[in-house]
């Protein structure tokens, strides 16, 4: 007793739906009556009849008239046939579009080092783009190593299936190499053990902002104690940071002798006055032409300009002592 045959659901032209599959279904379909489907006009009526939808219905009524030569439609005897219709409907809607996409999809995989995977990938999404021959083998082959092209060098085929077998032989052979040189390079190197940390590494790259104290700190133990950075910005009352004085350089230094100027440069003062807490730039201090005068209080540069001169002290010899005039008796 024979099973009765599924209903063929309908073709509608969707993304979803591939009109490969949907034709392979129909084949399966005539395939579970013979008899009755052996006429391939039969085939294609049926066929077309499962056939729905906006996107195929336009495509489904220009082939039935051209098939019967009805409606103004000149008759070709080759739309009688199921290899005929196969190619026209797959051509329809797969068209270039689809192929585009698995094209760029094939250009997208490469070899990571399993030739297995790498052709598989390559198999699938040709079924798509349908490439034979120097195509396929040339796309197939510009991802691989020159270590694999040159196995492959030494055979010769005929077919793209022998082509592809040989591929993936050699490309087997090439694998286990491979492996086999990193094993044998892993047991002949002997592991060098990791060097051993020392104790007085952990205090290098140490914060600068940080000193410890204690009288620990080459053991590395003890409190830490925190220390300003050291901050060469000159600020004005209003605390907000003073504008370059002076940009000209010749301008600022035009009375100023060369040898005294780099002299200020090398103590790392100000070129202009001498002082150390600012540069020439914000200097708002007098010009100081000389190098012997030097400000009473240096850190505060509000203080108006008074120069000082050294003294000499002059050692004297000390006074002879006076012994204090003797008392006298006067007698009355």
């Amino acid at each position: 007793m024979k099973n009765a045959a599924e209903p063929l659901y309908f073709f509608q032209g969707d993304d979803n739906q591939d009109v490969r599959n949907w034709l392979t279904a129909c084949e399966d379909y005539f395939d579970r009556n013979p008899y009755q489907w052996e006429n391939h006009s039969h085939r294609i009526v049926f066929a077309l009849g499962k056939t729905k939808g906006n996107k195929v219905v336009p495509f489904a009524e220009k082939y039935r008239k051209v098939m019967g030569g009805i409606g103004g439609f000149t008759r070709d005897p080759d739309y009688a046939t199921w290899e005929r219709f196969r190619q026209e409907i797959v051509k329809r809607y797969i068209g270039i579009e689809e192929e585009r996409r698995a094209l760029d999809e094939m250009d997208r995989i490469s070899y990571k080092g399993k030739i297995d995977t790498y052709l598989l990938l390559l198999e699938n999404l040709n079924i798509k783009a349908g490439l034979s021959g120097i195509a396929w083998r040339v796309r197939v082959e510009s991802k691989l190593p020159q270590e694999i092209l040159r196995r492959l060098s030494h055979f010769s085929f005929a077919t793209d299936e022998e082509w592809m077998e040989i591929l993936r032989k050699v490309g087997r052979q090439e694998e286990e190499l491979l492996e086999r040189g990193k094993l044998t390079k892993s047991l002949t190197t002997p592991h060098a053990p990791p060097p051993k940390r020392k104790r007085e590494e952990s205090d290098k790259g140490f914060n600068t902002k940080y000193e410890k104290r204690g009288s620990d700190n080459k053991a590395g133990k003890g409190p830490f104690r925190w220390k300003a950075p050291r901050n060469n910005t000159v600020k004005n009352k209003n605390n907000t940071v003073a504008k370059d004085k002076h940009t000209d350089w010749k301008k600022a230094h035009s009375e100023i002798k060369y040898d005294v100027v780099e002299k200020r440069k090398r103590e790392k003062r100000c070129t202009r006055c001498s002082m150390d807490n600012h540069t020439w730039k914000k200097c708002r201090k007098p010009i100081l032409v000389a190098a012997t005068f030097a400000y009473k209080n240096r850190g505060n540069p509000e203080q108006p300009f008074k120069p000082r001169t050294s003294t000499l002290a002059v050692h004297q010899p000390p006074a002879a002592r006076q012994e204090p005039p003797a008392k006298v008796n006067l007698i009355r």
